[in-house]
């Protein structure tokens, strides 16, 4: 939740009283402003593959009755003196839309157990988390095959104690919607029956050759005359 407008202010009055001839007096009231704002808690590091990312871990709204804040940040009771943290500097009235970030630091490396648990409490698998798991990083939950995960699962969990078990709910993947049949194919249309190929004309009879015509007998040679 991330809360970006005041929503309200609050008047402390505080009333000095002083002794005086006639008895007690009052000076002047002191007011001091309360105001509401946003405390964004993030860890650094940890995360059970090995990076180095710093990630959102909660967001509370706080209220302050100081001129500054950052200076009285209540801290999460569930991480403690688990992880180090890094405060954050006071910040301007002026400045209360913004954020107070608070950052812990990821701790010694850890190991963590992830059971997978069905809609019916049975465990359907589990595994170890990866070797660069550090206290309060995440290890990140992916159903085994088969299965998603529910509803209401995250899909990731950040680790608080040096032997974790982690336990998250799963359910059944639902079945695949069966294919629909594919349409029949249209039955094929008939060719039509081929036109028969027209008788071929005979070839005409071929003309007769004419008889040669029989050469002239060669005349003799006249005699030689004596």
């Amino acid at each position: 939740m991330r809360l970006r407008k005041m929503i309200g202010l609050v008047s402390l009055s505080v009333v000095v009283l002083t002794a005086g001839f006639n008895g007690v007096t009052a000076r002047a009231a002191e007011t001091i402003p309360a105001f509401s704002y946003v405390v964004r808690f993030q860890i650094e590091g940890g995360d059970e593959d090995g990076t180095s990312k710093t990630t959102v871990y909660r967001e509370t709204t706080q209220v302050s009755d100081a001129a500054t804040r950052g200076t009285n940040v209540a801290l999460l009771p569930e991480i403690g003196s688990l992880l180090k943290v890094k405060l954050p500097k006071p910040v301007p009235l002026k400045d209360y839309h913004q954020p107070t970030i608070v950052t812990y630091l990821a701790g010694d490396k850890v190991k963590a157990t992830i059971t997978y648990v069905d809609t019916l409490g049975h465990v359907v698998g589990s595994r170890v988390s990866h070797a660069g798991l550090r206290l309060g990083g995440r290890v990140f939950l992916v159903a085994p095959t088969g299965y998603q995960l529910q509803a209401n699962q995250e899909a990731s969990h950040v680790v608080l104690t040096s032997a974790e078990v982690v336990r998250v709910l799963v359910q059944p993947e639902p079945a695949p919607k069966p294919e629909p049949a594919p349409k029949p194919e249209p039955a094929p249309k008939p060719e039509p029956a081929p036109k028969p190929e027209p008788a071929p004309k005979p070839e005409p009879a071929p003309k007769p050759e004419p008889a040669p015509k029989p050469e002239p007998a060669p005349k003799p040679e006249p005699a030689p005359k004596p």
